[in-house]
């Protein structure tokens, strides 16, 4: 655990490079934790755009993911210096042993979801809980000035979800709230962390970005 904790640490204070790259709302100087990857796409395109992932640490659910394409993205990642984490619940990084020492520029969560599909009252609250989870986790694993940042879908049921009032009852300020162009990241492709190979329907989605309130 030590020697982890090393890498992890000598991962995220990488800051040799001269030159900011950047893609969409992000740059190669952040130090960024990403929760709940479903194929890892998300931060493979990060890695690719900046031709560095040693500032980038890619946090999956599942324990591993066998997929052709997540151990494509794996391998881009790996190979670019990122560190990929198997077994990660977004709602209790804060306790893991290497995580919950680090902090971040930014902490992403791509579509958060439980898995429950139902629609009712009882998927709708356990749904909020797993962002609540995830803020109360994420807000003290943060910079002063960094943020945090939630997609989500911004119509029909996933807008009872009310991610601002979320956020801002776990104390957090509501910076901006940006549409959601995936042409922005290449090589993207939206699925669940929980599991399933077909990608959804991302249209429309906001990228809902938080701070700590001064």
């Amino acid at each position: 655990m030590v020697q982890e904790k090393e890498v992890i640490n000598n991962v995220c204070n990488d800051s040799k490079e001269s030159f900011v790259k950047k893609i969409g709302v992000y740059n190669s100087k952040q130090r960024i934790l990403l929760v709940g990857e479903g194929d890892f796409s998300f931060s493979a395109c990060l890695a690719v755009a900046f031709g560095s992932a040693s500032n980038i640490i890619a946090t999956s659910l599942d324990s591993h993911r066998t997929s052709s394409k997540s151990m494509i993205n794996k391998i881009k990642l790996e190979s670019r210096g990122d560190v990929v984490m198997h077994g990660i619940d977004g709602r209790r990084m804060i306790k893991d042993a290497v995580l919950g020492s680090l902090k971040f520029d930014c902490i992403v969560f791509n579509f958060p979801h439980t898995g429950d599909f139902g629609g009712t009252e009882f998927d709708l609250r356990n749904n909020k809980e797993l962002v609540r989870g995830f803020i109360r986790s994420a807000k003290k694993m943060i910079n002063e000035d960094g943020g945090i940042h939630i997609r989500h879908k911004s119509n029909g049921y996933f807008s009872l979800w009310n991610i601002p009032k979320i956020g801002s009852d776990q104390g957090l300020l509501l910076i901006r709230k940006p549409k959601f162009d995936r042409s922005q990241y290449p090589g993207y492709h939206t699925k669940y962390g929980f599991g399933g190979n077909k990608d959804f329907d991302c249209i429309p989605s906001r990228t809902y970005i938080f701070g700590l309130l001064a």
